[in-house]
């Protein structure tokens, strides 16, 4: 019987100095009654790569350690290759396995990829059958496999990765890889009202943040881990965000925490292609942010409600904003529902948050930036919902 063992999640290869990229681990047992001698097995692939052409070897490795990885104390006990595109590989084992009745052993299968590869390219395969001698009845035994299909991780090709930092300094339209890093918010529909298609991702260390367009279906999952290749487009001319081509989830759990910032501080100057915002918009000229860019990253700021209105955000679609002011007297340029100049940064009111919120506010939400109706790249705040990124700290009558 072959059963799976430790999962191997999806995963991006790219050409490095890793001959051996795990695909499954699996467990081969024998049934209760009969030793065998475990001889065959057979992997049939799939994938839009040249299997044949692309994957140098396939190796059988007996996972001494049972840890899903090609490790030092693992044993090799087979190697192959796909005879054709989208073929069979019928390793025979170099070392066949006595396997006693009722006992099993742990095996992890790797690939070894060519630099030829092409990028995009994916890889999988199921796992279609084994061969082994019955060591009583000298006769071939029957192999039952569980699930039907079996199948490995899907593998994709990537480039070597980079971090966000770096993305945002290249020309916009290179391709690039990010990997590992984490959802911070979820503006996905069913999330969040549509037209909103973005969610965003941080480095662990919170050194910068992005959004990313689609590419995936919500509800997300606050924490979970983002390896993509993309290429980054400035959005409605005012923030760098990620076009996604291929795009992969693992489960996680947060440790992003927001980065505690006056409203001044936030935004910052230009940054790569990210264009810096402007503090204030009344003046002549504008009065540029000056500082380190913290556009896309999840932040936490405080203010009093100085002001409600609307903004667009592509110069259609209208959301509600109240403006908070901490002293910082930035001003973005738009006039309030009372017909006053804006006074501070421009919060999105959630669901659930009063229409018209008084006194006082801590916020945390994504930095994001939008052009004003003069043009000007300014702040937007948008909280990801009222129970657990907004607090009221308005002392009580």
């Amino acid at each position: 019987m072959i059963n799976p063992n430790i999962a191997i999640a999806d995963h991006f290869w790219w050409p490095s100095s890793d001959p051996d990229n795990e695909m499954i681990s699996i467990i081969v047992g024998a049934d209760p009654t009969e030793d065998i001698m475990w001889n065959t097995i057979l992997l049939q692939a799939s994938g839009s790569g040249n299997d044949a052409a692309d994957i140098s070897a396939v190796n059988v490795w007996l996972d001494n350690d049972n840890d899903a990885k090609v490790s030092p104390a693992d044993t090799l006990i087979g190697t192959g290759t796909y005879p054709t595109d989208n073929g069979i590989a019928a390793i025979s084992l170099s070392s066949p396995q006595l396997i006693l009745a009722g006992t099993s052993v742990n095996v992890v299968i790797s690939y070894t990829m060519s630099a030829a590869a092409s990028l995009g390219s994916t890889y999988q395969f199921d796992v279609s059958g084994a061969k082994g001698m019955g060591q009583i009845s000298g006769l071939p035994v029957g192999v039952i496999i569980s699930p039907s299909p079996l199948l490995s991780a899907r593998k994709i090709v990537g480039l070597p990765p980079i971090t966000i930092g770096e993305a945002k300094k290249l020309p916009v339209g290179t391709q690039f890889m990010l990997l590992d890093k984490e959802i911070t918010a979820d503006f996905l529909p069913p999330t969040w009202p549509s037209p909103w298609t973005w969610f965003y991702i941080e480095e662990p260390t919170r050194a910068s943040g992005i959004g990313v367009i689609g590419g995936l279906t919500g509800p997300l999952n606050i924490g979970d881990k983002v390896s993509l290749t993309g290429i980054a487009t400035l959005v409605n001319s005012a923030e760098l965000m990620i076009s996604p081509i291929d795009i992969l989830v693992t489960s996680g759990t947060p440790s992003v925490m927001p980065v505690g910032m006056n409203n001044k501080w936030t935004g910052g100057g230009a940054f790569g292609e990210q264009p810096g915002v402007i503090d204030n918009a009344w003046t002549s000229p504008t009065t540029p942010s000056y500082g380190l860019n913290s556009v896309g990253k999840l932040i936490r700021t405080w203010g009093t409600v100085t002001g409600y209105g609307g903004i667009t955000l592509d110069g259609t679609n209208m959301v509600d904003v109240f403006w908070m002011d901490d002293g910082s007297a930035l001003a973005d340029g738009y006039l309030t529902t009372a017909g006053a100049q804006s006074l501070g940064i421009a919060v999105v009111t959630p669901n659930g948050i009063p229409a018209s919120p008084t006194g006082y506010w801590g916020v945390t939400g994504i930095m994001r930036t939008i052009l004003n109706p003069a043009g000007d790249v300014v702040r937007l705040l948008v909280p990801r919902d009222y129970a657990n990124d907004m607090t009221d700290f308005t002392p009580s009558p």
